[in-house]
């Protein structure tokens, strides 16, 4: 596939412009864990499986996501992205009607991006809608790559039977690092600190 088809699909999965670039080779495992979480994934994108990639705000779920999904496009997969706060609120405007909305999403696609799973409000009707759109996916044998700042255990307290449903379709993979927007903020002060000390050497 080449870079302008492999463009013209990502535009068409609807991937943020933010995160149209993120892949795997240009991730930051700053730590050995996440370097390790890299390869897991690696492997898991090359064998065609479904992950739900969970761990703290700015740890880079979104990231390995979308480069997972990029790895299911190159493979020749029709693939969409879509926020979990953004389904919830289509749900809600179409009158609680999750069937329409997911017909829509996912009549044309093999695999969905579900990203950020927590950060609606929850709600009974919330809590509803996603588990109608894991539970067809999850019949029609597609696949699911899913972000979430909640644990297993969270999950699980959330809503039960999506938490089973994604048990059975995917791999869980837990990331741990510390936030890389502040720790990048961080090193940009740092440097611009060194900048402004002056220079102690004589010419």
């Amino acid at each position: 596939m080449d870079s302008d088809e492999l463009a013209e699909r990502i535009e068409w999965a609807e991937i943020p412009k933010r995160y149209c670039g993120c892949r795997f080779e240009n991730f930051d495992g700053y730590t050995q864990k996440l370097a390790r979480n890299v390869t897991v994934l690696r492997q898991l994108s090359s064998e065609r499986r479904g992950v739900v990639i969970f761990g703290p705000v700015g740890c880079g779920k979104t990231h390995l996501a979308v480069a997972s999904l990029v790895s299911f496009i190159l493979a020749g997969a029709r693939c969409g992205f879509v926020g979990a706060a953004d389904y919830v609120h289509r749900v809600q405007g179409a009158y609680g009607n999750a069937k329409e909305v997911t017909t829509e999403l996912i009549a044309d696609r093999n695999v969905i991006l579900l990203d950020d799973l927590g950060a609606e409000r929850g709600t009974e009707i919330a809590r509803a809608s996603l588990l109608y759109l894991v539970d067809q996916l999850y019949c029609a044998k597609k696949r699911i790559v899913v972000t979430s700042n909640f644990t297993a255990k969270d999950l699980y307290g959330f809503e039960p039977r999506l938490a089973s449903r994604l048990g059975e379709m995917s791999a869980f993979v837990e990331l741990d690092g510390e936030d890389y927007r502040l720790r990048n903020a961080a090193q940009r002060q740092k440097a611009d600190r060194c900048k402004m000390i002056p220079s102690k050497t004589v010419n």
